[in-house]
């Protein structure tokens, strides 16, 4: 994230169907920048979703919502990077050349591989091109509507009850995305549909990469954490998140440690900060369960719940959850229109096939 520009910067939409044509008529070169210019990148890596999820959920929750719940809300927050049908970079990726072609000239959405990834880049990582204070307040309605659920003990079966908790990792990964996935380049709106941050690498995946020193990307961060008692709603204690781990993870860039490309703008850092606050209440997130959108989601659900990490709750299934959190999200996102850009705001979205 960093500071606004001018009318001028703003007005230029992030995917802009005449950007290919104009490098095409540059012959062989121009077709290799269309390809690099169109890859799109993933959201904050793990200690963005996963573990400031946990360490929210271990300050926050009162004890009568079991560790195995909290668990599994922390996993499904992380879910969405991890499994190549909700990844926002695998989704793309699996668009056929036809249909990649008439998306990247014309924003086409005539096959369903470009619905499935209109619906996964849009609902679960933000890439909308929309107005980011209104897709926060999207991704909050959604969290506290879920969280009602989920957290006060409304669901009427087990298995309900873990897709409920699962459907809430969810719209927190969007929740986090929603600061993630704001332009650098324009901290007032989102990246678009389909290449997402390409034209930025990876460094928006990073909560301490600030591109001009301002720390802009580490005060969205603090904000995100901070907002936490707020967004969960009346389920939360009377508590504060620590604030002493929000400024440790702040302070990072002027400490002793080098905060740099080298070593993830401090990732591993973060980590061990924010582990100190989740003791052994959640698992924490080693190989195997990192799988960076490499496994189907069904296969590396079973993986997981194999290892008994969340008691004795029952594995819901990736089709179910998907299903919940759609039909919570869509209308909310449907009630703020700004919080997708206009080019992207009617295209076909389809559900991913597990």
């Amino acid at each position: 994230m960093a500071r606004p520009r001018d009318a001028l910067g703003l007005d230029i939409p992030a995917e802009s169907p005449g950007l290919a044509p104009r490098l095409l008529r540059f012959g062989p070169l121009g077709l290799l920048l269309v390809l690099l210019s169109y890859c799109p990148a993933v959201a904050y890596e793990e200690s963005g979703h996963y573990y400031t999820v946990a360490a929210a959920m271990k300050s926050l929750l009162p004890p009568r919502v079991a560790e195995q719940d909290s668990s599994l809300v922390a996993f499904c927050a992380q879910l969405p990077d991890e499994t190549y049908e909700l990844d926002a970079l695998q989704v793309y990726r699996a668009l056929p050349w036809g249909s990649w072609g008439g998306w990247v000239l014309r924003g086409a959405d005539t096959d369903p591989a470009v619905g499935r990834m209109v619906a996964v880049q849009q609902l679960l990582h933000g890439l909308t091109g929309g107005m980011a204070d209104s897709l926060q307040t999207v991704a909050r309605e959604i969290v506290h509507d879920l969280a009602a659920t989920a957290l006060a003990g409304g669901s009427s079966t087990p298995s309900t009850h873990s897709t409920t908790l699962c459907a809430l990792g969810f719209a927190l990964h969007l929740y986090g995305d929603s600061f993630a996935h704001v332009r650098l380049s324009a901290a007032d709106k989102m990246y678009p549909t389909g290449r997402g941050h390409a034209d930025d690498f990876s460094k928006p995946d990073y909560p301490l990469y600030e591109p001009d020193g301002a720390r802009t990307r580490a005060t969205a961060w603090a904000t995100y954490m901070r907002a936490f008692p707020r967004v969960l709603g009346p389920f939360t204690l009377d508590a504060q998140l620590d604030k002493q781990q929000i400024g440790q993870v702040f302070d990072l860039p002027s400490s002793w440690r080098k905060v740099n490309l080298l070593n993830q703008y401090g990732e591993a850092h973060i980590r061990e900060i924010l582990l100190g606050r989740i003791g052994p209440r959640l698992p924490t997130l080693r190989k195997p369960l990192e799988a960076h959108g490499n496994e189907p989601c069904e296969g590396y659900m079973n993986q997981i719940f194999s290892g008994r990490f969340f008691g004795s709750l029952p594995r819901p299934t990736c089709r179910a959850v998907w299903d919940l959190f759609r039909s919570r999200a869509l209308p909310v996102f449907n009630k703020y229109p700004a919080s997708r850009d206009a080019q992207f705001r009617n295209l076909r979205l389809e559900d991913p096939v597990f």
